[in-house]
């Protein structure tokens, strides 16, 4: 997974950063019975958080950052709101995984991601950027000549 995100962090842009984690953008821990709902939370079902949970391991949730930047995003809400009262202190108090992103990664993937989703982070967000990024995979490997379809 590394390896591809990777070369369509590369295919973006030139000069891409070295990153070595593929990270979750979005977890599921903590998020299981509830659904942030731009300032409201919405209950999820059993088969909700089911879907959930195999969404948040799917390649439009993943993208590169270095370990120790991985570490500090683990289950870490998106906005820096949401984060101001799970931290205790120290220098990323306050700071949620779009600001520790935006202030720590340099690669096109990641840039790209924070800008276009100021609010939130969501189920939906998940889906339309893992379409986007197997498009991308296809262009950047494509079949060889005279190989048949399968899809």
């Amino acid at each position: 997974m590394v390896v591809l995100l990777r070369r369509l962090d590369a295919a973006g842009v030139e000069g891409a950063g070295a990153a070595v984690e593929a990270a979750p953008l979005s977890s599921s821990v903590g998020q299981k019975a509830e659904s942030r709902v731009v300032g409201r939370s919405a209950r999820r079902s059993s088969e909700q958080a089911a879907a959930r949970d195999r969404l948040v391991d799917t390649l439009g949730n993943l993208t590169l950052v270095s370990q120790k930047l991985n570490a500090s995003l683990s289950n870490r809400p998106w906005r820096d709101d949401e984060a101001q009262c799970r931290d205790g202190g120290g220098q990323l108090a306050g700071k949620g995984k779009r600001s520790l992103l935006q202030q720590w990664s340099l690669l096109a993937l990641n840039n790209e991601l924070t800008s276009g989703h100021p609010e939130a982070w969501t189920d939906d967000d998940i889906r339309r950027r893992g379409q986007q990024l197997a498009e991308l995979a296809c262009r950047c490997w494509p079949r060889p000549a005279g190989e048949p379809s399968r899809g």
